[in-house]
């Protein structure tokens, strides 16, 4: 797989001040974005195999945020067939019960961040991310099982790869925007100037905060190795090749964040190193071409 040199990540004051200011953030939660109850009752819930769909529905619709941002999507071009869907019941019988369970957790992520304003352009943002939790989704079914990280939490990470980029553009707004005009001036990816820079990149900070909100360890390892794949633990590695290549595919079809720069990887050599077959590349790559277009709008807005 093709990259950049890597820059010198040697702990700099910048990056031990940047470090401190995190960990107090983190520690203290001063007004850091919090999940809803209902995220953590549908993980509990859907560890039963006893209960219902109905009952998997009363809980979601205990938060009207989240109800009507999954009723929205459920009639949304990717996920609609049919007549419209009006009940949390029917999006489950759309949509599927695991996947809104996925979405939830995005939908309550997209609403905690819209209440501070930064610099991102959140539809932006937030049309990338769902195209790079769809790609990883379908780069995943194109793969042996992986015994390590579930399918749920894959996808779930895909749509969060970049949650730490929200949190440095809200909560380290003066570094943010100083990482992005030395990311123009280096012209290196901007994973690798906040490396640089502050001793961390985004994937590292938005992995700290997954870890806030207690959301599966999986989640996390596969957010924080996403742009360094060979650096996570080996259970997870292939998960983070996944989300790696998702994110390569969307940029180099146009479907990026806006900030982070050229990816510094080759989306056919990426799929390569997950083992998939070179005639199974080309007809993936020719195939999710319209994937970008087809989430656009899913969450923001």
């Amino acid at each position: 797989m093709r990259r950049a040199d890597n820059p010198d990540t040697t702990c700099s004051p910048t990056a031990m001040s940047f470090a401190k200011e995190l960990d107090e953030l983190l520690r203290t939660g001063r007004e850091l974005p919090t999940l809803p109850d209902v995220v953590l009752e549908l993980r509990t819930a859907l560890d039963d195999d006893e209960m219902a769909d109905s009952d998997i529905a009363a809980i979601i619709e205990k938060d009207p945020v989240i109800t009507g941002r999954l009723l929205r999507l459920a009639n949304s071009t990717h996920y609609r067939r049919g007549s419209e869907v009006t009940t949390v019941l029917g999006a489950i019988q759309r949509v599927g019960l695991r996947e809104v369970r996925a979405i939830c957790v995005v939908l309550a992520v997209v609403d905690a961040f819209s209440r501070v304003k930064g610099d991102l352009d959140l539809r932006h943002f937030w049309d990338h991310s769902a195209a790079v939790g769809r790609v990883a989704q379908l780069i995943n079914t194109k793969l042996p099982r992986d015994e390590g990280v579930g399918a749920d939490d894959v996808y779930v990470a895909g749509l969060l790869h970049d949650v730490g980029i929200l949190l440095l553009d809200q909560f380290f707004q003066e570094r943010f925007r100083m990482n992005l005009h030395a990311r123009i001036a280096s012209d290196w990816p901007l994973w690798k100037v906040e490396q640089e820079r502050m001793g961390m990149d985004h994937a590292e900070v938005g992995s700290l905060l997954v870890k806030q909100w207690a959301l599966p360890e999986a989640m996390s390892q596969c957010i924080a190795g996403h742009h360094q794949p060979e650096r996570a633990p080996e259970e997870y590695q292939r998960s983070c090749r996944v989300i790696l290549a998702a994110e390569t595919l969307c940029t180099s079809l146009g479907a990026d964040a806006g900030v982070e720069g050229p990816s510094q990887y080759d989306a056919f050599s990426v799929l390569q190193d997950l083992g998939m077959p070179d005639a199974e590349i080309d007809a993936f790559l020719t195939d999710i071409e319209s994937v970008g277009i087809s989430v656009r709008g899913a969450f923001a807005g």
